[in-house]
């Protein structure tokens, strides 16, 4: 097949459940303590998401900070039990398997959305962080350059050190949430469900025919 004939379609977001919403109302929703400084991540709880970076930029951080897994996996144990080693017990929490709806909620509740894998795809839990209008921390893995330009909305950060991470974290916790909302919104924007219809169609404009049949004489 002629590469010139060949597109790449992103992965996309669903913008209908992940959307921007109050902070307060998300927090009731999901049993979150109202006056902490909340990290969520979503996903797998796996070796890859790189889940022990995470509890050691919680253990840099500040006591306000608190870190919450909405998932479930096979290293569940291993997180809990590395976290009680630390101290970190009360300060961290995974939700377990959610529906979409109440993954929106926790990401909506969070004033920072974080990352530690190794490695991913085109990230789709980023895409429902820049959804909800939220900052992000992560690691340099394929999709974070593309979705996170450096300081709007966040921060990619190179290598594995905990203090720098941190450092991420705070920087975007710093950030005024009404500008982060406004480009993280813009940069989903591109990603959304919504526009497939629109991006097939200027892909392949011969669906156009299908998509809007003339009229029958």
């Amino acid at each position: 097949v002629d590469p010139a004939r060949v597109g790449v379609g992103p992965t996309r977001g669903d913008t209908l459940v992940f959307h921007p919403g109050d902070m307060a109302a998300a927090r009731q929703a999901t049993g979150l303590p109202a006056d902490a400084r909340v990290l969520v991540t979503t996903g797998r709880v796996n070796w890859f998401k790189g889940w022990p970076l995470l509890l050691d930029c919680l253990a840099q951080g500040d006591p306000a900070w608190r870190l919450v897994f909405v998932g479930d996996g096979e290293a569940r144990d291993a997180l809990l039990g590395r976290a009680r080693s630390m101290g970190l017990q009360d300060r961290v929490m995974i939700t377990g398997f959610r529906p979409p709806r109440v993954v929106a909620d926790s990401i909506r509740a969070a004033d920072v959305f974080v990352m530690a894998s190794f490695h991913e795809g085109f990230s789709t839990a980023m895409l429902e962080a820049l959804a909800c209008g939220k900052p992000i921390v992560s690691t340099d893995v394929s999709s974070a350059t593309a979705l996170v330009a450096e300081g709007r909305p966040g921060h990619v950060v190179a290598g594995r050190d905990p203090l720098v991470y941190s450092k991420a974290v705070r920087s975007a916790m710093a950030m005024p949430p009404e500008q982060v909302a406004a480009r993280s919104l813009a940069r989903g924007g591109d990603y959304a469900t919504a526009i497939i219809r629109r991006d097939l169609l200027r892909a392949w404009p011969a669906l156009q025919r299908v998509a809007q049949p003339e009229a029958a004489t």
